[in-house]
């Protein structure tokens, strides 16, 4: 019995831990979605990617296009997408850097040209990437894809520390105002199965007296 006892406290124990770091999640989530999170933890990181930190310039523009603006939703009120797609960022940021127009094709005097017009910073990094693909278009799209997605695999890890200061803060506050206390839960558990074990062999010993009273009854 006390061995079962023991098993039934660990689950009960279990399930108030779970349903505590669903009520945490949930909470996590709802704030998330309540201030933009995500969207935000996205902007930093296409700032930091084109050295842009007052977001007031290619930032901006980059934001604006048609195929960034689709995404969010919102955009005709301000709000802006919470996830690009790599082959997205690289379609519009080509298209800002050195625009096409209808009918023809970017050429590789085209990119460079509109290289020349970017920050100077961001300029070193553009030319890197395109001796990095050998100066074929096609390839450099390929450099700039790996160029985001690594910026975005370093946003992904401040987004994670945010939420994990975040999801503690919010595990401390339903500990506290639930006054959830794990000594004394278990204190409970054990209590109430020790009190049913109780309830269960006083049954029995009942039952087994009126059976014993019926089989004297019978022999008389």
């Amino acid at each position: 019995m006390f061995g079962s006892a023991i098993l039934d406290t660990a689950i009960g124990l279990i399930f108030v831990f779970l349903a505590v770091g669903l009520a945490v999640s949930a909470a996590n989530e709802v704030l998330a979605a309540l201030f933009k999170l995500r969207a935000r933890n996205l902007l930093l990181g296409i700032q930091e990617l084109l050295q842009d930190p007052s977001a007031d310039g290619l930032v901006t523009r980059f934001y604006k296009h048609p195929l960034i603006a689709g995404l969010a939703g919102l955009a005709a009120n301000g709000g802006k997408p919470s996830y690009i797609p790599s082959r997205t960022f690289v379609l519009a940021l080509l298209d800002l850097v050195s625009p096409t127009t209808e009918g023809t094709n970017r050429t590789l005097d085209d990119l460079k040209a509109g290289i020349e017009k970017l920050p100077a910073s961001l300029q070193v990094t553009f030319r890197v990437l395109l001796d990095e693909a050998g100066h074929d278009i096609e390839r450099f799209k390929t450099q700039l894809e790996i160029w985001f997605n690594n910026t975005m695999d370093r946003a992904s890890g401040w987004y994670k520390r945010k939420t994990q200061a975040i999801q503690l803060v919010l595990a401390l506050a339903i500990v506290v105002i639930a006054n959830v206390d794990s000594i004394r839960s278990t204190e409970v558990f054990l209590e109430l199965i020790l009190l049913s074990a109780i309830q269960l062999r006083t049954q029995r010993i009942r039952l087994s007296k009126q059976a014993y009273r019926r089989d004297l009854q019978g022999f008389s």
